[in-house]
């Protein structure tokens, strides 16, 4: 009976909470991971369900419970002191947060599960800020480009700097609204009174990081409407040299028209200046009309 009791004891419970919205298959995968078996068919859940399961890692006996929420937007009393994250891609920005952790150092290893939590926002929104830094050097780059030189790879990398801030937007909106969530008065079970004035900082830095993020937005469309300015006066500028070269050939060509109709009654066509004549008109209709378009600062 001893030893029963003292292999219980040494088995180590975890729980698992499922999250999404209803409908979506949760319980069919808590089925498939406890009882091996998948069905699409699965009855939607009312309330919560729960299944528990015992795995063995390395030896050691681990009880498994699975608890799925139906859906619901909150399921708040799980189990105490613990937080659970994931990361997407193999780099670890919370390195520094786990160096502290194992050598006693800060206040993360002396304060409760809560401050931790803020520990890791505050290290994602300082690597907002690390990113931003990087846009802001990336922006005064191209501003200094436009007033060089005009081309396409300019305005495509415009665009692609633009699209990545609506993306870090998107992405920092959601946390801007869970860290105000946290500080309301019904979140304080879960959120210490002491923690409570760190989160308002945190929410301070997320306000800066989503104002730096909406002024480069606003300023990558400044540049892209100064682009097409440019490009704009660069086409008036060729369009407005057409026209002068065009201008000054139409009173030239109404006067080679009038002398290429070959008539046999020209007598002008006789004299013997009158080619002479013709040219000396001609050139100084130009110079009549470049000067009267220098005056008019065409050019």
């Amino acid at each position: 009976m001893a030893s029963t009791t003292k292999s219980l004891e040494s088995v180590q419970t975890f729980k698992i909470l499922i999250i999404g919205d209803s409908g979506v298959g949760k319980s069919s995968l808590m089925v498939r991971f406890v009882d091996d078996i998948f069905t699409a068919a699965y009855i939607t859940t009312i309330g919560v369900d729960f299944k528990m399961s015992t795995i063995n890692v390395d030896g050691h006996q681990c009880r498994i419970q699975i608890w799925d929420t139906a859906g619901q937007e909150r399921f708040r009393v799980i189990t105490n002191n613990i937080l659970i994250t994931f990361q997407e891609k193999s780099n670890n920005i919370f390195d520094r947060i786990r160096n502290r952790i194992r050598h006693n150092k800060g206040r993360v290893r002396r304060s409760k599960i809560d401050y931790l939590f803020y520990s890791l926002m505050d290290t994602i929104v300082d690597k907002y800020m690390d990113v931003l830094n990087i846009a802001n050097t990336k922006v005064e780059a191209i501003d200094h480009q436009l007033m060089q030189t005009l081309s396409r790879d300019t305005l495509e990398t415009i665009y692609d700097l633009k699209r990545d801030m609506l993306d870090y937007r998107r992405l920092i909106s959601p946390l801007k609204e869970i860290i105000n969530r946290l500080q309301k008065e019904e979140e304080t079970q879960i959120i210490q009174e002491s923690t409570i004035i760190y989160l308002k900082d945190l929410f301070d830095h997320i306000v800066q990081v989503t104002d730096t993020i909406d002024t480069y937005r606003e300023m990558l469309a400044s540049f892209i409407d100064f682009y097409m300015m440019l490009n704009s006066n660069a086409m008036n500028e060729v369009v407005k040299t057409l026209t002068i070269i065009s201008t000054i050939f139409i009173p030239l060509t109404f006067i080679v028209g009038i002398y290429g109709m070959n008539f046999e009654n020209m007598p002008e066509l006789r004299w013997k200046y009158s080619y002479y004549i013709v040219l000396s008109v001609m050139v100084l209709l130009t110079l009549i009309m470049l000067t009267w378009f220098k005056r008019k600062k065409w050019f």
